[in-house]
């Protein structure tokens, strides 16, 4: 990955793909190098609840919100079968 953070008018990252491709670790990667090397803020927002505790393994204490289970009901389209959304 090739990213001029310093450069990039909306420096968001968002990783897609299918489970055990390692998306979490790269973005707790990448998070850990903007926090220590540009003393960055970094905002993750973990649906699954699997960085806490990634986080804790390596000695950083996230500050973490618990919204609720979806409470505006804003995940629901990608909580339906293929099936469903095809209607």
């Amino acid at each position: 990955m090739y990213w001029r953070i310093k450069e990039s008018p909306a420096p968001h990252v968002l990783a897609l793909g299918p489970s055990g491709v390692g998306k979490t670790e790269a973005l707790i990667s990448i998070a850990l190098r903007l926090s220590h090397f540009l003393r960055a803020s970094v905002l993750c927002l973990d649906l699954k609840g699997e960085m806490g505790p990634k986080l804790t393994l390596r000695r950083v204490s996230p500050l973490v919100l618990r919204v609720g289970h979806d409470p505006l009901g804003l995940l629901c389209s990608f909580r339906r079968s293929p099936a469903a959304l095809s209607l």
